[in-house]
């Protein structure tokens, strides 16, 4: 009986300290749930396969997952298939070691959309000494991972531009050792980054003496814009550069260095120089022109060169300083409304004739001729007009006399046109007188042919005599005058004849106009001779045309009866159509023949 009271008491202890035990372990798995779910980092347990057990609050949070719907997730579905190897090599490695040995970073989908990243470790958890799963932890690092990719979209965005600069970016330590330098100092200077990173800036510089000047004004004023100075390219070639720079300084305000831009200003340079001697040139053309040169703007004159203040006879000064009354006092009143008006429309931008002449007065008031060119031009921002003057004064002159001349001598020519005119009129008068004592008919009429010969060139005497223009005859009045004296003549003879005349707007100088004349008047007279007998009714034209390269067309045409079958006016035995062929060829013409017998006669004079 003993032995089984000691043995109830001894049971009845181990069952008690089983029970403390059993209360102990509830309390650590107490502890564990309220660590589990109340951890701030994301806790997870999954299967040796992938598939979670379980998931605390901050993950489930994290993913956007219920506690239900996370059991039936694998870890795998929350991976982009590019992040799979990375997730196998990871499962593997805590297989074999019972955990990670380096944290992992994993891009995860969220339920609703979208990706979170997490850092995780993991390791084996086991079951009676039996891997059953893998628990792990994980932080939440999407913002740190945001702005580690707008770091390196930034740095990106910096190198591209830093590559692409079309400027030289450089720096230096304190000892002026180049550190660093963008790669465009190839193609400004053909040097690789390479070869200039490590080396004295000297070694660039044309003149390495220009380094200490730069040196002390950088540290004079700190920073240093537009500084202007000349390096060597790899060929040796010189280059000129703006440098815009500053100094780095550390934290204790100690200087680290130089950082700067280069601008390679070569082309602009070459262009400035280029100005300046273009200026230069231009300048020393305008104020050695013989030409006076002036700009006029807002009503007073604001440049004017050496020539016009001896045309003039006003200094630079006095010309610059004229109020504007004073300077239209410079034009003779008998012009000021012409050249003032002018140079408001000018100004205004109508467009007129650039080049006029006007009278001027001298300071000494004297006048003078000027010929002025004026253009507008946009002179400092502004409208302005720039003229150029000659004196032409002695041309004006020198015009006059020679106008005057040419009065004296047209009235020369006039009364010498006169006078053989009137001499021809003696000789007319004279065979008029002559003929009345000649009985025989043919005789008769040879006088009468030769008086309408000499009547006809007496005509063109006259013409220039009353001509405006003594080089050229109106070769209409002319031929009027002409046929008008001829029907007189043989009027007797014929019965109701018409000469019809179309010539107007040509005409011809004494040269060819009297042989001409000579032609009409035979070709003329000839038809009222032969073309009608019987004194019937016809018709005589006459045309005259000259085409655009001054070529003359004479055209003396009837409706008679004609020239004889088979006749060759070239041939004919007659005084008159001899006296046609040979006046043709002396003003290198050329006459046909282009109707005959019965349908009238059409002779056609080319010349």
């Amino acid at each position: 009986m003993k032995d089984n009271g000691r043995e109830r008491e001894k049971l009845a202890k181990e069952l008690e300290k089983s029970k403390k035990k059993l209360e102990e372990l509830k309390d650590w798995e107490d502890r564990y749930k309220a660590l589990f779910d109340r951890s701030l980092y994301c806790v997870y347990v999954h299967d040796l396969e992938g598939y979670f057990i379980d998931a605390n609050k901050a993950a489930l949070d994290l993913l956007g997952y219920k506690k239900k719907g996370i059991t039936s997730l694998n870890f795998a579905s929350l991976l982009d298939e590019e992040q799979m190897p990375l997730a196998r090599k990871m499962l593997a490695e805590i297989l074999k070691s019972g955990h990670q040995k380096e944290t992992t970073q994993y891009k995860l989908k969220k339920k609703e959309g979208g990706y979170v990243w997490v850092e995780t470790e993991a390791s084996l958890i086991y079951k009676k000494e039996i891997p059953c799963g893998v628990l792990g932890i994980a932080r939440d690092i999407t913002e740190y991972k945001m702005t580690e990719q707008a770091l390196r979209e930034s740095e990106e965005k910096y190198r591209k531009i830093f590559e692409s600069l079309t400027d030289v970016y450089y720096s230096t330590d304190r000892e002026g050792i180049v550190t660093e330098i963008s790669p465009s100092v190839y193609a400004r200077a053909g040097w690789n980054p390479e070869d200039v990173i490590g080396h004295p800036v000297t070694d660039f510089y044309r003149d390495p003496s220009t380094r200490e000047i730069f040196t002390n004004t950088l540290k004079e004023r700190g920073v240093i814009n537009d500084y202007e100075l000349q390096l060597l390219a790899k060929d040796k070639r010189v280059i000129e550069v703006s440098v815009s720079a500053h100094i780095l300084f550390d934290n204790q305000g100690q200087a680290l260095g130089v950082e700067g831009v280069l601008r390679d200003i070569t082309t602009r340079k070459q262009m400035e120089k280029a100005l300046r001697e273009s200026e230069e040139k231009f300048r020393t053309m305008v104020e050695n022109s013989l030409q006076g040169i002036f700009i006029f703007q807002d009503s007073r004159i604001v440049y004017v060169n050496e020539a016009l203040e001896h045309i003039t006879g006003y200094s630079k000064e006095e010309l610059m300083t004229l109020p504007l009354e004073k300077i239209q006092d410079l034009v003779h009143p008998e012009d000021k409304a012409m050249v003032w008006g002018r140079l408001a429309d000018r100004l205004s931008g109508k467009k007129l004739t650039s080049r006029y002449e006007f009278k001027a007065v001298r300071k000494d008031g004297a006048p003078i001729w000027l010929e002025m060119i004026s253009v507008r031009i946009d002179f400092q921002g502004k409208p302005a007009v720039q003229g150029s003057v000659i004196d032409i004064t002695d041309r004006k002159r020198a015009d006059e006399q020679v106008k005057a001349s040419l009065r004296e001598k047209e009235v020369m020519l006039r009364e010498i046109h006169h006078r053989v005119k009137n001499n021809m009129q003696i000789i007319l008068s004279l065979l008029r007188i002559q003929s009345r004592a000649i009985k025989d008919d043919e005789t008769q009429a040879m006088f009468k042919q030769s008086q309408n010969r000499i009547r006809s060139m007496s005509l063109i005497h006259e013409a220039l005599y009353k001509s405006k223009d003594l080089a050229m005859i109106d070769i209409a009045d002319y031929i009027y005058r002409m046929t008008t004296h001829l029907l007189s003549i043989y009027r007797e003879d014929l019965g109701k004849i018409e000469i019809e005349q179309k010539t107007e707007g040509v005409f011809l100088d004494i040269n060819k106009a009297i042989p001409c004349g000579l032609i009409i008047s035979e070709l003329v007279s000839n038809c009222l001779k032969h073309a009608f007998p019987g004194k019937k009714e016809g018709q005589i034209t006459i045309r005259m045309t000259t085409d655009k390269k001054g070529k003359n067309r004479l055209v003396v045409k009837d409706d008679g009866t004609g020239l004889p079958e088979g006749l060759d006016f070239r041939e004919a035995k007659t005084l008159g159509l001899q006296l046609v062929t040979d006046l043709v060829k002396q003003i290198n013409g050329s006459i046909k023949l282009k109707k005959t017998h019965e349908t009238g006669t059409e002779f056609v004079v080319t010349f």
